[in-house]
């Protein structure tokens, strides 16, 4: 008896040692952040019939779906009583991207763009339209630089990013502005002195008292007077502000009620409500 009992310890040991239980889990990553993920487990070796248990689900089955984002675990055994515990299952959050540019001024001769990858489950690949491959690029020139950020789990973002010369933004007729950053906003500091549209059509030069007879984009001095213009710039009526042709330098646009309140929010308080006088440019490359 002793040695039959000797056999079949021997035996059940190398059963086990030939049949492994071995458990992987495949996940289906829904990159769209919309809840439509999945996970799969998969058996392999060891001796049916198994048992299981996802940690954050009551379903029987080894396929999960609609599971939310976080960190899941799966507990299998079988009947030998191996058993294999997979824990750090993750389910990320959507793959985003916050961009910090520093832009080229009196204090920096060239520009850098740091990146800050949120969400998404690395490692992650990072590919510039300039061929670099690192978070932050650095040595930039003005210009627009693309980057493409890619998961483990192949989700992806694409942004473009602008590193502007906040001493020397050209219009189409050669003016020369400088801007300034509020918040993470950039806010030319001139008013415009343009007399074309950014397509080269002139803008035409009516007299600001006889605006309210027109009902096309026209321009004018302060107070009809040609030697405020280097002190003010130009005034222009809505149909030239609102022209498709576009007033605003290449790059730029002309701020939405938005901007203006995010510019309100991050400066606190004024005195009276803002009016497009007030300010004039906002730069694109923060509303992508």
């Amino acid at each position: 008896n002793t040695e039959i009992g000797d056999f079949e310890a021997l035996l059940d040991s190398y059963r086990n040692q030939q049949d492994s239980l071995v458990v992987r889990v495949e996940k289906d990553i829904d990159c769209s952040g919309q809840g439509g993920s999945g996970l799969t487990a998969i058996i392999e070796g060891g001796h049916p019939p198994y048992q299981w248990t996802w940690s954050s689900s009551d379903e029987s089955g080894l396929t999960l779906e609609d599971v939310s984002e976080g960190t899941h675990a799966l507990s299998v055994a079988d009947s030998y009583g191996q058993t294999v515990l997979i824990e750090d299952i993750i389910i990320p959050t959507i793959l985003d991207v916050e961009v910090d540019i520093t832009h080229i001024d009196s204090d920096n001769p060239m520009g850098s763009i740091d990146l800050s990858i949120i969400g998404g489950e690395g490692p992650f690949d990072i590919i510039w339209s300039n061929g670099h491959d690192t978070d932050v690029l650095e040595g930039a020139v003005v210009g627009e630089y693309g980057v493409s950020i890619i998961d483990a789990n192949g989700c992806s973002v694409d942004t473009t990013v602008s590193v502007i010369d906040m001493q020397n933004i050209l219009d189409i007729d050669g003016n020369s502005y400088s801007a300034v950053q509020i918040g993470k906003q950039i806010w030319m500091v001139e008013n415009l002195r343009v007399t074309k549209y950014r397509n080269g059509d002139p803008i035409p030069n009516r007299g600001i008292d006889a605006w309210d007879t027109v009902t096309h984009g026209t321009q004018g001095a302060y107070e009809n007077n040609a030697e405020n213009i280097d002190a003010f710039g130009l005034l222009y009526n809505w149909f030239a502000v609102s022209d498709s042709r576009n007033i605003a330098p290449d790059g730029w646009h002309i701020p939405t009620s938005q901007e203006y309140d995010e510019l309100i929010e991050y400066v606190g308080w004024v005195s009276r409500p803002l009016r497009s006088s007030d300010f004039t440019l906002w730069n694109e490359q923060y509303y992508c």
